[in-house]
């Protein structure tokens, strides 16, 4: 019975929110704790855009260096798996560090980032049913690479 209940409320949600306006720049990310230790990144995403969104993925991270923020060159490993987020839920996402290494059998070589301020870029499509067409959205969000 509860799933039956959880089921129509999802549905009213949904059809609610096709009436609302798109905010295609309403997706807040926090990215989890991580250390100079640490290969990898680990982040929430939350759609608050009123509209389903395609996964996020991650454009760019940046380190600020002086006053200027500068694309940090770092492998992403991240699975394949497409999903959709509807409006008001949240998704967690990790990223591995590393690149592959082709002399010892495409072997996984970690990466680390150094300690400091970062600026993580994610991008993800919104898309709008009743207007029959699809957005492209990002956001950004600070973190901190703290030293271990």
């Amino acid at each position: 019975m509860a799933s039956i209940i959880n089921t129509i409320i999802s549905i009213f949600l949904v059809i609610s929110t096709m009436f609302l306006p798109a905010k295609t720049d309403r997706v807040e990310i926090t990215v989890r704790e991580i250390t100079d230790c640490d290969a990898g990144i680990t982040f929430v995403c939350e759609n608050k855009t009123n509209r389903k969104i395609s996964r996020p993925d991650i454009v760019s991270i940046e380190k600020n260096v002086d006053g200027n923020w500068e694309k940090v060159d770092i492998g992403l490993g991240t699975t394949d798996i497409a999903y959709d987020l509807y409006p008001g839920q949240d998704c967690t996402e990790t990223a591995d560090f590393g690149t592959l290494d082709s002399d010892n059998g495409f072997e996984f070589v970690p990466q680390h980032l150094e300690a400091g301020e970062y600026r993580l870029t994610i991008s993800y499509i919104v898309k709008d049913f009743l207007k029959g067409k699809a957005e492209q959205g990002q956001a950004s969000t600070l973190f901190t690479v703290t030293q271990k």
